[in-house]
């Protein structure tokens, strides 16, 4: 027996030693400190931190959450989308309902560093942990969080941006209910860009150093990312490949839907047992986007068919609606089926709630409500706040970098022009 507590003694200690290894006091610059390891995913790794007296900004012992991101450069796509996070950012820098930034800086020198690290408000968990917990909220707990969440995606849609990977885990809460939207690497502007993007630094960092391996001159194609969202909050025009730029928000708007089904179930009205709680359409495969078999369109278990077991099979009308014809073709086949009704699987909501709820998991995403119509919808209506709407408004965005072909190197230099304007003295 004490031998098996040494061993795991010593294999807690090997991988404390580890974690300590991707946040080493040398790398924080004497500005944080590291307090624990929170976790990892493909983008690299996280951890709070609190900051020191030494900070150039905010007050010492201030909790934050440290993002480590390695090999930025090593692929193009996840580069433009690392450049387009912090443009985001930074365009929605202020807000309330958006995870605040108060630090960009690196591992390495300006010029050839491949390690970035940015620096987020701290915030205490998020919806998924939340819907896993045997916690249960009130009407009001729903109401709350549910506005503020349509405040976030105001800021975006007014801006021209749509988030495109809306679910629980990125949606950050505080104990105190207040929401925070994060995670903007698939998020798209919709406003065309013709130009091509000038640096600021560029002539400054091509004279200190060009590094030759990042003069790749790969090109973007000005197409749409086709797998957007995780499978159970994916909209159906994004598994059908019909997404058209102008109604990409409404994407956002069926992730929406999705998530107001998993508050509800947060009631005990609604799910009396935590554990039977689980996501609104919980689909196995997603043909054709995340799937090898050819016959999975078949499987009750592929993603459009747990949708339609509930939402019943798109109108006639609304498979006209589609562009492609193989895709009218592939849903006219399907054998026809019927609305379950909102109001039979949560009988402790109100019917305003339902609703809201029918009008957001519309088939076709022009009947879907936009994000103003559902801040100024009756559910909501008890925690609505005008001058709320009003302060989430953010001016129409245009970025220099998308639809445009881009070199590596020039998107290396949008990104330092981002880490400059958090620290200017990494160019003196």
């Amino acid at each position: 027996m004490a031998t098996e507590d040494n061993h795991e003694r010593n294999t807690r200690r090997r991988k404390s030693r580890r974690i300590v290894h991707h946040f080493p006091e040398e790398i924080l610059m004497g500005r944080y400190e590291f307090v624990r390891y929170l976790g990892h995913g493909s983008y690299g790794h996280v951890a709070e931190a609190l900051t020191t007296d030494n900070h150039p900004r905010l007050e010492p012992q201030t909790r934050v959450a440290i993002k480590k991101i390695p090999n930025v450069f090593d692929n193009e796509v996840d580069a433009k989308r690392l450049l387009r996070e912090l443009r985001i950012l930074r365009c929605l820098s202020g807000k309330e309902a958006i995870v605040q930034v108060y630090d960009v800086f690196i591992e390495g020198d300006i010029a050839t560093f491949d390690t970035l690290l940015i620096v987020f408000e701290f915030v205490d968990t998020d919806l998924s942990k939340l819907f896993a917990s045997d916690q249960f909220f009130g009407l009001l707990h729903i109401q709350y969080m549910l506005y503020q969440m349509c405040l976030g995606l105001k800021c975006m849609h007014s801006a021209n941006l749509a988030h495109r990977d809306i679910k629980p885990s990125n949606i950050l809460v505080n104990e105190d209910c207040t929401i925070k939207l994060c995670d903007f690497g698939l998020a798209r502007c919709l406003t065309e860009n013709s130009l091509q993007p000038r640096p600021q630094c560029s002539e400054r960092i091509r004279r200190r150093h060009l590094n030759e391996n990042c003069l790749s001159t790969a090109n973007f194609r000005r197409s749409l990312t086709r797998h957007v969202v995780t499978r159970w909050y994916r909209a159906p025009e994004v598994i059908l490949l019909q997404q058209s730029r102008d109604l990409l928000p409404q994407i956002d708007i069926w992730a929406i839907g999705c998530i107001l089904s998993e508050l509800f179930q947060m009631l005990t009205e609604c799910i009396p047992n935590p554990l039977n709680r689980k996501p609104l359409f919980t689909g196995k495969t997603c043909f054709p986007l995340s799937c090898n078999d050819p016959w999975a369109y078949n499987d009750k278990s592929d993603q459009l068919n747990v949708i339609f077991k509930v939402l019943g099979t798109p109108s006639e009308n609304d498979v006209q609606k589609l562009s492609n014809p193989k895709a009218r073709k592939y849903l006219n086949s399907l054998q026809k089926k019927t609305h379950v009704g909102f109001n039979t699987m949560f009988e402790g909501v109100p019917a305003c709630g339902i609703d809201l709820l029918n009008k957001l998991l519309c088939f076709d995403p022009s009947n879907r409500l936009t994000i103003d119509e559902i801040l100024n919808h009756e559910f909501l209506k008890p925690v609505h706040d005008v001058e709320w709407d009003a302060e989430a408004e953010v001016p129409i965005q245009k970025f220099d970098f998308e639809d445009v072909p881009l070199s590596m190197q020039v998107i290396r230099e949008l990104i330092i022009d981002e880490i400059l304007m958090f620290n200017p003295e990494f160019l003196s």
